[in-house]
């Protein structure tokens, strides 16, 4: 008769912080992104409308609030990635899943510098170069 294992109480802790550090692995990789679609979407609704109402200067400071958002979860992201790529720097080369995390952690922290840029690029610059509500 074949030996069957149930599953002790110890081994439950190391699925929680397998899932945790799944979940962490993901929103260090994905949250960047969806914080940069995010405000890319409400900054050129928020855009259309102020110019729609005739002026721009009471909407820019909700256009700077949206791009400081953004930024702040990309940069928690990255933290997060980080933190995940510093704790597996650690880990034995031959295991599989300490592999994974540690591609998906370096995966989150390029994603977040990636994403940080745009964020930037497409929420801050606009204001400071280029002239908003212009006639066509």
């Amino acid at each position: 008769m074949a030996d069957l294992s149930v599953p002790s109480d110890q081994q439950q802790p190391d699925r929680r912080h397998d899932r945790r550090a799944l979940a962490a692995a993901w929103f260090g990789i994905l949250g960047p992104a969806f914080a940069w679609a995010a405000q890319l979407v409400l900054s050129d609704a928020f855009a259309e409308v102020g110019c729609e109402a005739g002026g721009f200067s009471s909407i820019s400071p909700v256009l700077v609030g949206i791009t400081v958002v953004a930024l702040g979860i990309a940069a928690a992201a990255g933290i997060v990635a980080f933190v995940q790529l510093r704790k597996t720097r650690g880990q034995d080369d031959g295991d599989v899943r300490g592999q994974r995390a540690r591609f998906m952690a370096l995966c989150g922290c390029m994603s977040s510098g990636l994403f940080i840029v745009l964020i930037v690029l497409g929420g801050i610059v606009p204001h400071l170069l280029l002239s908003t509500c212009s006639a066509p």
